[in-house]
């Protein structure tokens, strides 16, 4: 459902000639989470990619 309404948002966006930075951005992060086998999980998706191998990217916060 994201990657529907993120495509269609960036379809509107060139159609009035306005460039879609926000979503462009939002769908290449969700479409890196769908690559890594995350697709039918929601917005946690995206902030699961940030992980990497030996753990989290960046400190969580105390």
């Amino acid at each position: 459902m994201v990657f529907t309404e993120l495509t269609e948002a960036m379809e509107e966006a060139n159609r009035l000639k306005r460039p879609p930075h926000l979503a462009e951005s939002a769908l290449q992060l969700f479409q890196l989470s769908a690559l890594r086998g995350m697709r039918s999980e929601t917005g946690t998706a995206v902030a699961k990619i940030w992980d990497g191998e030996i753990g989290p990217l960046f400190p969580k916060l105390t």
